[in-house]
């Protein structure tokens, strides 16, 4: 869940919510948090628009088929290096 840690509001905390999320760590529930679309649901105001959209659908579903692309090809020639 998005708290004062695990949040996009900064930089260096969305990088370790990204991290955290690559390594499967409560990914999901992170991700039904950035998907709020009631009005009931957001605390939008001049300076802070937590309110999400479809549009955060796709950029969690493409953020994990990268992801999952690159750290699989890395792991599969960490082993295949090693073979070498």
């Amino acid at each position: 869940n998005l708290n004062r840690l695990v949040n996009f509001r900064e930089y260096s905390n969305s990088i370790f919510t990204l991290f955290g999320a690559l390594t499967l760590d409560n990914w999901n529930n992170v991700m039904w948090d950035t998907l709020m679309q009631g009005p009931q649901e957001c605390t939008s105001n001049d300076i802070i628009d937590d309110c999400g959209g479809l549009g955060n659908l796709l950029y969690w579903l493409s953020y994990f088929v990268l992801a999952t692309y690159i750290f699989a090809n890395l792991i599969i020639s960490i082993i295949l290096d090693n073979f070498a």
